[in-house]
């Protein structure tokens, strides 16, 4: 199915589900999706705002030619489509940086974890679009779910635009180097351990400790050609190196701890409900 096609699938989805429609914008040939701002808390959480990456005028301007957009709020209400961002990346000369989007069409309300580790480490960020029957499911259930399910939807539908805001955008110029290095290292320790359940420390690597990071660089840069220099900084790199030693260190232990440290974390619950 091409990329479209599962954009309006999610954008049916998403306007059944909340009662408020996002739009798909034409700009010079490119697809962007406006999305609407809501004020529940797992939002404000879930979705990037353009003060995060500091407040240069140079850099702003540099994300709207990217695609991404936003209001008062300051939360990136408009992304590029992923083609879109793919070429508009290119444009930019960033086109060989960063992570490739990976398209998951998914039947339960996240795509399974092992796969996600998988494609991060292989240098993609996951994207989850659902199947047919899991939109047709979420808005047969609606009002029917019990709150942790009601969250569990929420942050699914609002997915695509954490994954563009969140882990596209924020890592689209860490070099190809880094991304080759640091996957290789997860997939070697995987290969050694094969472990039965997906160790917990090593997905909060890729969805929380190289978004920090890359975030600590942007908020300072007064321009986006001058990431990579900040990026190689020593103070990044061993930053960087003692966040993923010590991911890996905690995978090591006995899945009973990270499960427990996961299943309590606020910031991870929505991301490990199912159908």
């Amino acid at each position: 199915m091409r990329e479209r096609e599962l954009i309006e699938r999610h954008v049916a989805a998403y306007a059944a589900y909340f009662g408020v429609s996002p739009a798909l914008v034409e700009e010079a040939g490119d697809v962007l999706v406006r999305f609407p701002v809501h004020r529940e808390r797992e939002y404000a959480a879930a979705i990037a705002r353009v003060d995060e990456l500091g407040s240069h005028p140079a850099l702003r301007a540099y994300l709207q030619r990217l695609g991404f957009d936003w209001g008062s709020e300051g939360y990136f209400s408009t992304i590029p489509s992923l083609e879109a961002f793919a070429a508009r990346r290119r444009r930019e000369g960033a086109g060989d940086s960063g992570f490739e989007p990976a398209v998951f069409e998914v039947t339960s309300l996240a795509i399974d974890p092992a796969a996600w580790l998988s494609a991060c480490a292989r240098g993609f960020v996951p994207f989850a679009f659902g199947t047919t029957a899991l939109y047709a499911r979420l808005a047969r259930r609606r009002l029917l779910a019990p709150p942790w399910r009601r969250r569990a939807e929420r942050y699914f539908l609002w997915g695509l635009q954490h994954d563009m805001t969140r882990h596209a955008l924020f890592t689209h110029r860490v070099p190809a180097d880094v991304v080759r290095s640091t996957g290789d290292r997860i997939a070697a320790f995987l290969e050694r351990r094969r472990p039965v359940i997906t160790p917990a420390p090593l997905l909060r690597f890729y969805e929380s400790d190289l978004v920090r990071c890359c975030q600590s660089v942007w908020r300072d840069l007064p321009s986006a050609d001058g990431f990579e220099a900040a990026f190689r900084a020593r103070s990044v790199t061993t930053r960087l190196e003692t966040m993923l030693a010590e991911r890996l260190r905690a995978a090591e232990r006995p899945s009973v701890v990270w499960l427990f440290d996961d299943a309590t974390s606020p910031a991870t619950q929505p991301t490990r409900e199912r159908t």
